[in-house]
């Protein structure tokens, strides 16, 4: 799923949603953030800018998560039961 569209989504879900409130200039921040702790797995896009995410196979316990993104995994299972991250 391209970056885009994961923003517009957490945004559908969340309109409060602001990457700002958890410490990010930007999206794009946050996301290389999550990259680095492989949470998710980021590569070359359709659109310059504009990544594809996969959700990684993470161990959602891991202490050096935040709460809410080692829920997130478990939120999309619950509420987009067809969605698949590849």
């Amino acid at each position: 799923m391209l970056a885009s569209s994961v923003k517009r989504a957490l945004l559908r879900k969340d309109p409060t949603f602001s990457e700002a409130e958890v410490g990010f200039r930007g999206f794009r921040e946050l996301l290389l953030h999550l990259a680095d702790r492989n949470v998710i797995e980021l590569t070359e896009g359709s659109a310059k800018g504009d990544p594809e995410v996969v959700l990684a196979t993470v161990d959602l316990a891991a202490p050096t998560l935040w709460p809410w993104v080692g829920n997130w995994r478990a939120r999309i299972d619950r509420e987009a039961p067809a969605w698949s991250p590849r």
